[in-house]
């Protein structure tokens, strides 16, 4: 991740808040050029569970960004998620480029979020706002609408 973005400091970690459940690698002759990890999580929106597959940390070493990794990164992820579609509801990510998502079937939403803060492996309570300098996105897998303005996720911000 360091290598993809230089300015944010990962602290000797290969992950940024918590380490994924699964990742999906992108190489180029056995060398490592992007992946995205996978976090499978069930949330709370407005008073109903959804079964949510997070997509976060995704990186492309800045030296192969515009060669369609992204995509097919996203690819892999959509096949992944339908093969498992009786347990996921959704996709979800959180960025500050929605624009580029947007061309992959997702969309922004925009609740009241709950999370526990955590900052370098400190709790720090937990917080309930709307959050208006980044943007979630989701992409429904199973038909499941996305209804309420209130989400708990049930743990840590992405």
């Amino acid at each position: 991740m360091q290598k993809s973005f230089p300015e944010v400091k990962y602290k000797r970690r290969d992950y940024f808040k918590q380490t994924p459940h699964y990742r999906i690698l992108a190489k180029e002759n056995d060398t490592l050029i992007g992946h995205v990890g996978l976090d499978y999580r069930v949330m709370n929106l407005g008073s109903s569970p959804i079964k949510v597959l997070v997509l976060i940390d995704i990186c492309i070493y800045s030296s192969h960004r515009e060669n369609g990794i992204g995509e097919k990164l996203l690819q892999k992820a959509d096949r992944l998620s339908l093969e498992f579609s009786e347990r996921i509801d959704f996709l979800f990510l959180v960025t500050n480029t929605p624009n580029y998502f947007e061309k992959y079937g997702f969309r922004r939403v925009e609740p009241t979020t709950t999370w526990l803060k955590i900052h370098q492996h400190k709790n720090y309570g937990v917080g309930t706002e709307k959050i208006d300098d980044t943007h979630f996105m989701i992409k429904s897998i199973n038909d499941k609408k996305w209804v309420g303005e209130n989400l708990d996720l049930l743990g840590y911000m992405y």
